[in-house]
């Protein structure tokens, strides 16, 4: 064998090598985006605060039903729902990555007050419902849609449904919300616009790891095994269709997914909509840092909606 097939040689190996690892980052770091850690509330120090608990703690004395459907995709989806009598309006809470619907009940009180029937549901791979991972949005928002139609059937001819998400919850929201021209409204709290714009913000800050190849190849991972490219799993190619009023909301100083993202959105949407950067809070903590501001945006959205 020559020097130079040598080398040739050493070389092929050499890339083969480097490619191999590449893949096998991109799998891993795709199974680790759609594999999300599970939290507990107990995981938080926010949890120890009195009055967060006590939210919690009235959170179980409401008289709820629990309530399972099937996804369109054929797994069990888990909800639990708390009807009022004579309610005209259903809102859907949906919580955010990794936690379950424990963690939206801390907007129960900007609706409960209002007589209207609050549905709370476990996303696809969390809490109580089935899955066998996240899709960021991908199936997640005909689950939604599923639970939609399910809340309406216990509603009057009248009646009218909205929607209220957090983190992820608020991605998945606005892309069912797409999918619905019946949504009276949706809220938005701290949604991405883009997940491709996402994954290579957290591959930088968390990983230290440029965008190519490693976005790329964890795609074709997502691809090959959920049958999604990244890109399906966008609000921000979604918010042309939305024709229910939106009311965006975001921490000024969320540093996971920057209000920039909500911002976006809110200038793509056509038709009613409002805007609200909440002043010194970070991620998922609009609500936490000044409730009654929280609130009062709340509240002028949905006299803009027409709902009293």
């Amino acid at each position: 064998m020559t020097r130079s097939d040598l080398l040739r040689r050493v070389l092929g190996h050499s890339l083969l090598g480097v490619a191999a690892g590449i893949a096998l980052a991109g799998a891993w770091l795709a199974y680790t985006a759609t594999h999300p850690r599970k939290f507990k509330p107990e995981d938080f120090a926010e949890s120890k605060d009195p009055a967060r608990r006590a939210l919690r703690e009235a959170f179980t004395q409401f008289g709820q039903e629990e309530a399972t459907i099937l996804s369109p995709f054929g797994y069990p989806l888990h909800g639990l729902y708390l009807p009022m009598n004579g309610a005209q309006v259903t809102v859907i809470l949906c919580h955010g990555i990794g936690c379950d619907l424990t963690f939206a009940a801390r907007y129960l009180t900007l609706f409960r007050p209002r007589g209207w029937n609050v549905l709370l549901v476990d996303h696809r791979h969390h809490g109580q419902s089935g899955g066998r991972n996240t899709t960021f949005g991908y199936y997640e928002k005909h689950d939604l849609l599923a639970w939609a139609d399910w809340a309406r059937t216990r509603l009057p001819p009248e009646g009218k449904i909205g929607v209220h998400g957090e983190s992820l919850g608020a991605a998945v929201a606005l892309q069912y919300a797409a999918l619905d021209s019946r949504l009276a409204f949706c809220i938005a709290d701290c949604s991405y616009a883009d997940l491709p714009a996402l994954f290579v913000l957290r591959l930088r800050r968390d990983y230290n790891l440029p965008a190519f190849p490693f976005y790329f190849v964890a795609s074709l991972e997502s691809r090959l095994v959920l049958g999604m490219w990244f890109r399906q799993a966008s609000p921000l190619r979604s918010i042309g269709r939305v024709q229910a009023p939106v009311l965006f909301i975001h921490g000024r100083e969320d540093d996971f997914i920057p209000p920039a993202h909500s911002v976006q959105l809110f200038s793509a949407k056509q038709g009613a909509k409002r805007l609200y950067l909440a002043p010194g809070a970070g991620h998922a903590q609009s609500f936490w840092k000044d409730e009654a501001a929280y609130r009062a945006q709340v509240e002028a959205f949905l006299q803009e909606c027409g709902l009293q």
